[in-house]
């Protein structure tokens, strides 16, 4: 028994027939066979197939080939090879032949004779049953291959693809591989980045990678704490040393800051003119009437003060800012909480 593929939505055109010759029962599903199963299965991946959609088998008693459907929902067409209809070119529920059975009804065996047609979901065999044995011009494999009746693994796919074809003049066929291509993929990427990286003017011994800020920072420093991990000049570093080893005895003192004596404002500046549209005339007094004693004409003397830090230096070297009396304020502030909790 051997079924010819007349047309097939899912199946390869390179895939002819399905040979059962040998086996005395085949089956025909959307699934694969289970794991160990020596009953081969003719796998049609649609939805129009059941998981387990017919079964064709050889009856003893009978001495004939039959299919039963296995209830399967869109059923299982037989087209008989006597029928007026199997030379027409008939498009339509007849093209297809009897259904064996309703919708998810298993049918009673229906025997399969030599040129019949059967359908299935998208694909339609043309059976070949010979009697001696032999194949025809038309069931026969030449340069097509044949229908895969059992599951074979991945890994023996692999190694099936990879021996090579012995017959002269005929070059193997270089299959790919996923994995094989992602792996030589990386390593020329990373070939090329280690060949980019040591070609790199930076890394080469003639030209020695410079760190441009770090000898900024050491010609222009300011501060130590501005260059963390710079070494300062040689010049600094000779100049400090010869500070700290000679002190001299009598330093001289820091000048007095002195302020700029005043002067009265140009005609041109903005207060100047702001005052002067006020009502202010040059030479007056700004403030209350002068019978009062509070107007101002000379300009107020900024006092400095001395032997005077500024606020919180007392604090940060743990010391206490004592008030012109020589006592602390925090004393006096603490006995004045303490008597008016008593």
């Amino acid at each position: 028994l051997r079924l010819v593929i007349l047309r097939s939505t899912v199946l390869p055109k390179k895939q002819a027939a399905a040979v059962l010759d040998g086996y005395e029962e085949g089956q025909i599903g959307r699934d694969a066979a289970p794991a160990g199963s020596e009953t081969p299965r003719i796998r049609l991946k649609e939805m129009e197939v059941s998981k387990y959609h017919a079964n064709v088998y050889w009856d003893s008693e009978r001495r004939q080939w039959a299919v039963v459907d296995m209830g399967s929902k869109h059923g299982t067409f037989l087209r008989s090879s006597s029928s007026s209809f199997a030379s027409s070119s008939l498009a339509g529920p007849e093209e297809r032949g009897i259904r064996l059975s309703p919708p998810r009804v298993a049918s009673m065996p229906k025997a399969l004779h030599h040129l019949d047609q059967l359908s299935i979901g998208g694909t339609t065999f043309l059976v070949h049953l010979h009697e001696d044995g032999l194949p025809c011009a038309d069931c026969a494999l030449h340069e097509r291959a044949e229908v895969p009746l059992f599951a074979v693994p991945k890994k023996r796919k692999r190694e099936e693809s990879s021996v090579p074809v012995n017959e002269p003049g005929l070059q193997p066929k270089q299959q790919h591989d996923p994995r094989k291509a992602l792996s030589s993929l990386k390593r020329s990427l990373l070939h090329r980045h280690d060949d980019s990286t040591s070609s790199s003017r930076f890394s080469t011994p003639s030209a020695p990678y410079v760190d441009r800020s770090a000898r900024r920072r050491a010609l222009h420093a300011t501060s130590a704490s501005e260059t963390p991990g710079v070494m300062p000049p040689p010049l600094q570093k000779a100049a400090s040393a010869a500070q700290s080893a000679v002190v001299d005895p009598n330093p001289n003192p820091l000048p007095e800051p002195v302020s700029a004596p005043p002067t009265p404002l140009s005609s041109s500046n903005i207060g100047h003119k702001l005052l002067m549209k006020q009502g202010w005339q040059p030479g007056t007094s700004l403030g209350q009437a002068e019978s009062e004693g509070t107007a101002l004409i000379e300009p107020l003397q900024v006092a400095i003060s001395k032997n005077r830090a500024g606020l919180g230096m007392a604090a940060v070297e743990g010391q206490s800012t004592p008030n012109e009396t020589g006592v602390d304020w925090r004393d006096t502030a603490r006995r004045r909480r303490f008597e008016d909790l008593r």
